[in-house]
């Protein structure tokens, strides 16, 4: 719930500061729908709001088209309008969201083993994730100055290491009990918690906060010493928060 509120915090700031710059509009946008994505899912895991979990999935996967829009901001379309691309996806990605939901509460309503409607909207949005990582890498190879190529490496190894681990904790997620989870309410809170997070540790949200701390810093500075800051300033905050999840 912490990373919740960082992301959001971090949104409203960068958009309070100029709320007429595109780019921070982008990103508060960004921000915003990884906040709302965590703090979901920190409810889902208590007593009785299980029907949260379909606002963290509806809200995650808005956050790599967002980023896509990001990306057109930060990256020359800062006056022009959205890229055909992006507007389709806006529109699709809600309506396989809302399929991922209906069939949920309809057909697969008392099934509690990994059912097809969920392969299919996680599938979707993993390969979103992709095509962001793709976009960056694009940016990367025509970008010609030093000093956009470190912003986006940084970009990348932290998405990265977002939609690895992320990956990792839905698979792990996927092979647990279905016999625990159709028993939540005879669980405690701290093992009903355990039960739903998986068996991984919530690796991703730290990346995850990490990536929008950056990209918060990247909006807020320009200049190359301001980036390796940066790089000092999300590895010291990295290894306390490693600590924290470790402990």
């Amino acid at each position: 719930m912490l990373a919740a509120f960082v992301c959001s915090g971090l949104g409203i700031h960068s958009w309070w500061s100029n709320r007429t710059d595109p780019v921070r509009t982008s990103f508060a946008v960004v921000a915003c729908l990884t906040g709302l994505s965590y703090l979901a899912f920190s409810l889902y895991l208590l007593p009785g709001l299980e029907g949260f979990i379909y606002l963290h999935s509806l809200a995650g996967g808005l956050v790599p088209v967002s980023f896509l829009w990001f990306l057109e901001r930060l990256f020359g379309r800062i006056h022009q309008p959205m890229g055909l691309m992006v507007r389709r996806l806006w529109i699709s990605t809600p309506m396989v969201g809302a399929f991922y939901m209906s069939a949920n509460l309809t057909l697969f309503r008392h099934t509690y083993d990994l059912n097809i409607a969920e392969l299919i909207y996680t599938a979707y949005v993993m390969s979103l994730f992709g095509l962001c990582l793709l976009r960056l890498y694009q940016h990367h190879e025509s970008s010609e100055t030093r000093l956009q190529k470190l912003r986006i490496r940084y970009l990348l190894g932290l998405l990265g290491g977002g939609v690895l681990f992320t990956s990792i904790e839905l698979i792990l997620r996927g092979l647990g009990s279905p016999d625990l989870q159709s028993n939540l309410g005879e669980l405690g809170i701290i093992t009903r918690s355990e039960v739903l997070q998986g068996a991984a540790p919530p690796i991703s949200t730290l990346f995850g906060t990490l990536f929008i701390y950056f990209l918060h810093q990247i909006v807020q500075l320009y200049r190359l010493l301001d980036l390796n800051e940066i790089f000092s300033r999300v590895l010291s905050l990295g290894m306390l928060a490693m600590l924290l999840v470790i402990l």
